[in-house]
């Protein structure tokens, strides 16, 4: 018997008695491997409606509101699947693929939120998305971004770090560690602290030393501090990474005024 006959039995047998459960849920099983199907060919709008009737049937199965949750996903509507896949962990809280699926589209909402500018929701989603999976490095290093976004370079700083204590080789751990030193490396040289600037800006170019605004800015530090053979360098190294930036080109004409 295939599967459109085993529907057509099984509705028939609700019909006559609806509040039968063991035809219920063996309905629901059915049209959840439809929806797999479905979702499986790149059809998630069907799949998500009959995922949905599935649900209606048997409202007591995580399962059901995790696969939910990943149609949803697939189609960018990751708020809607964060609400399904809370269903799911009130059902069975330590559902291990529930806080999985949820994990990963508080990540993916994370993203969307800061590209709306909405920076403060983003923080409270990766937080809880670090919550649930705390050994996740990219979490920690999307805390970092976003906090060093706000401003808060300390707290940026401390997550950079946490992502680096899980792996000190990670790309983009020590990404953003470089990215962070050199905003505070900035903010020295703002406040005319030109040699706490560059301890910094070395440290950034320690982690990164293929990012070229980090020579620029070396360069320039160095230039208000007079030294200007050692800016020479900077400006060079920075044009050997792309000899075409504007900036390091600009960089290397003041300082050949310089001399």
């Amino acid at each position: 018997m295939n599967i459109d006959q085993e529907l057509a039995n099984l509705t028939a047998e609700l019909q006559k008695n609806p509040d039968n459960v063991q035809a219920r849920q063996a309905k629901a099983v059915l049209l959840n491997n439809k929806a797999l199907t479905l979702s499986k060919d790149e059809k998630h709008d069907e799949a998500l409606k009959m995922i949905k009737q599935s649900i209606e049937l048997d409202q007591f199965n995580p399962g059901l509101f995790n696969n939910q949750a990943i149609f949803l996903s697939k189609m960018n509507k990751y708020n809607e699947a964060i609400e399904s896949v809370n269903k799911a962990l009130q059902i069975d809280p330590q559902n291990k693929t529930s806080i999985e699926i949820l994990s990963v589209n508080l990540n993916n909402q994370f993203t969307i939120d800061v590209q709306k500018g909405l920076d403060n929701e983003a923080l409270e989603k990766i937080s809880r998305a670090i919550e649930l999976r705390p050994n996740e490095i990219i979490f920690h290093c999307n805390k970092a971004s976003i906090l060093n976004k706000l401003g808060r370079h300390a707290e940026a700083m401390e997550w950079a770090d946490k992502a680096l204590s899980l792996d000190q080789r990670n790309s983009n751990a020590r990404a953003i560690k470089s990215v962070i030193l050199n905003q505070l490396a900035l903010d020295d040289a703002d406040n005319q602290k030109y040699e706490d600037a560059i301890k910094k800006i070395d440290q950034a170019i320690e982690l990164k030393s293929t990012e070229i605004g980090h020579y620029i800015n070396k360069g320039s530090f160095l230039l208000s501090l007079d030294r200007v053979q050692e800016a020479a360098k900077c400006a060079d190294k920075a044009l050997e990474i792309d000899k075409e930036n504007k900036d390091a080109k600009k960089l290397k004409e003041i300082i050949f005024k310089r001399k």
